[in-house]
């Protein structure tokens, strides 16, 4: 009894000590904050575009360690700049708005969550009508800052939210015994290699009707949902913390994809119900599996041979787990592919600039069929 009495008198101090905790921070200290975030990311996506930024890191108001970090960030930005410009996928101009979504400060430790809208704009999209005029991407971080005794403000940690990461398999998911090729980049053929692939033949086999045509999908329909929906969601569909393949399933629905009922649990089935749904519909390995075993699509050589309306999907550590899907949305002169997609919320992103931040990752290209049984 004498200790439940001491426990309600010290949250009940607490309750007490934090509004007059709070009372102390100003808006000063909040326009300060976001100052900080907004001057350090202006500088890093100045950096991509530029290969320079207006203000060193060092000028940065960054604690000791954290700019070591930010040193590291930076040499990678520019490695990713450099194979940009190699591949001609480079940007020429930016535009960045930061909007805070929460916020909690003390005396000495305050914590912001804010919301990243970057537009990049490519310099293909000068010479080439067909390559996309920007890519566009919502970026969450939270940066947590502390202060010194004279209320010093620096900044001393920027975590990624929802970013495209590893899956952690769930219980009954097995790894894939992968028994056709990757995706491979667009400079590992020969042009005598490719025009007798395997992709020609099956091509010829749709054009020839040899696959009953009970179902066809419209892959213009699919490109379509994914521009209108890419930075928001659907309120006809539950969201999930890693929303990849849900947002891939809820764009193959729309464009025709019959759903295909049974145990939730099983790889034969893909459905959405009310708000129930497969494991395959928004689980990325899942959704693999299944295609897979219903010849919903076939694996395309190269990312050259993929289509608007395609899927692409990553194995992100080579695992034989499949951890990321996303959309072909833009094919341009040169046939390099941009994708869209959620977690992170990206809109036309090149495949090249894709593989320059994941360039060990497996790739699997999906050309869905435009008619199956």
């Amino acid at each position: 009894m004498k200790f439940r009495k001491f426990l309600l008198y010290f949250l009940a101090t607490i309750c007490l000590i934090i509004p007059d905790v709070y009372s102390q921070v100003n808006y000063n200290t909040f326009d300060k904050l976001t100052g900080i975030a907004k001057k350090f990311l202006v500088a890093k996506n100045q950096l991509l575009v530029n290969g320079y930024a207006d203000t060193n890191m060092e000028n940065h108001l960054l604690t000791a360690d954290y700019l070591k970090e930010a040193r590291s960030q930076s040499k990678k930005i520019l490695i990713r700049r450099r194979l940009l410009v190699d591949a001609g996928q480079d940007y020429s101009d930016f535009q960045t708005k930061l909007t805070v979504k929460e916020t909690n400060i003390n005396k000495s430790l305050a914590f912001l969550t804010i919301s990243e809208y970057t537009v990049l704009r490519l310099y293909k999209s000068d010479i080439d009508p067909l390559a996309p005029r920007t890519t566009e991407y919502v970026q969450d971080h939270l940066f947590t800052f502390v202060s010194d005794m004279n209320k010093n403000w620096k900044l001393y940690s920027d975590k990624l939210i929802n970013m495209p990461t590893p899956v952690i398999p769930k219980v009954g998911e097995r790894p894939i015994n992968i028994d056709i090729e990757t995706t491979l980049a667009d400079n590992y053929y020969t042009p005598d290699d490719h025009s007798n692939t395997k992709l020609e033949y099956i091509e010829n086999e749709i054009q020839n009707n040899i696959l009953t045509k009970k179902y066809t999908i419209n892959k213009t329909v699919i490109v379509n949902y994914a521009y209108k929906y890419w930075k928001k969601y659907n309120t006809n569909y539950k969201k999930f913390s890693k929303d990849c393949t849900n947002f891939v399933s809820q764009a193959v629905d729309n464009g025709g994809w019959p759903f295909v009922y049974g145990w939730y649990r099983s790889s034969n089935v893909w459905f959405y119900w009310g708000w129930k749904q497969s494991w395959t519909w928004a689980g990325a390995h899942n959704w693999y599996r299944f295609i897979k075993k219903k010849r919903r699509g076939y694996i395309a050589k190269y990312f050259n041979q993929m289509q608007k309306g395609d899927i692409l999907q990553v194995d992100f550590n080579r695992d034989g787990h499949i951890d990321h899907s996303m959309i072909v949305t833009k094919k341009d002169s040169s046939k390099t592919i941009y994708l869209t997609y959620h977690t992170n919320n990206t809109k036309d992103r090149s495949i090249k600039d894709i593989l320059s931040k994941y360039p060990r990752a497996k790739y699997y290209g999906w050309r869905l069929y435009a008619s199956f049984k």
